[in-house]
């Protein structure tokens, strides 16, 4: 993981992840988005096809929907990493981006109808995390101010 992101065949530092921990959670969204992909400086970015998962603590991305798929995520998002989720306008307005502190992943959903849907989502599970941090936040802050 990339602070946040889990990739395969990219050359940044990984995080382990228990994959067995992912297949866990429960869904609170899945379907198909493209991903898009910048090989090298310079170069067109390449658009991919990818099965993406929602939890309520990680984003997750598979090359197909396959069960032996699931076994094999290309990618990992922890929520608690992401510091933004947003609409990018574009001229059928189906994609979003999903920035963490190292990364932003531009997305594109099948419509504008599915990317809305994916924000909504992502904003939902996103604001829960937030709303533990910030629970833990206070009573740590309470704890050591009781000390």
């Amino acid at each position: 993981l990339l602070a946040s992101i889990k990739t395969i065949g990219h050359k940044e530092a990984a995080r382990p992840v228990d994959d067995a921990d992912l297949h866990l959670e429960q869904v609170l969204r899945q379907g198909w988005l493209q991903i898009e992909v910048i090989k090298g400086s310079g170069s067109e970015p390449e658009w991919r096809h990818r099965w993406f998962f929602l939890s309520a603590t990680f984003l997750i991305f598979y090359k197909s929907a396959s069960m032996k798929e699931m076994l094999a995520p290309l990618g990992v998002v922890k929520l608690a990493d992401i510091t933004g989720v947003q609409a990018l306008p574009d001229h059928d307005d189906r994609r979003l981006a999903v920035s963490t502190a190292k990364r932003t992943i531009t997305l594109a959903a099948e419509s504008a109808i599915g990317r809305d849907a994916w924000l909504a989502s992502l904003r939902a599970a996103c604001g829960e995390t937030m709303k533990k941090k910030a629970v833990l936040g206070q009573l740590l802050a309470r704890t050591s101010g009781d000390s």
